[in-house]
């Protein structure tokens, strides 16, 4: 499976974003539930430290750039990944 599928959406800046559909918190660490393209809901497990400072809520959008950053935004803050990357573009 690409990338390409895995997301919700792709962006020209070479980012993908995901849209949190969950969230729960435990003493070792946090899960954060994405649904992808295709509707299934993927969870990502993360430790406190980095749940609590990149503060992933649901309703935004969990990024992942080229380079293995990730990071935590709001729907207006996708237009800064560029433009949007759609199924015919991409074809």
């Amino acid at each position: 499976m690409s990338s390409r599928h895995m997301h919700t959406k792709e962006f020209s800046y070479k980012y993908a974003a995901s849209i949190i559909t969950a969230v729960s918190v435990g003493e070792k660490g946090a899960t954060v539930s994405i649904k992808t393209k295709d509707g299934s809901v993927f969870d990502t497990n993360w430790p406190l430290d980095a749940f609590f400072n990149k503060e992933p809520s649901v309703g935004k959008w969990l990024v992942d750039g080229h380079l293995g950053e990730r990071f935590v935004v709001n729907e207006s803050e996708l237009s800064k990944l560029g433009s949007e990357i759609t199924d015919e573009a991409a074809d």
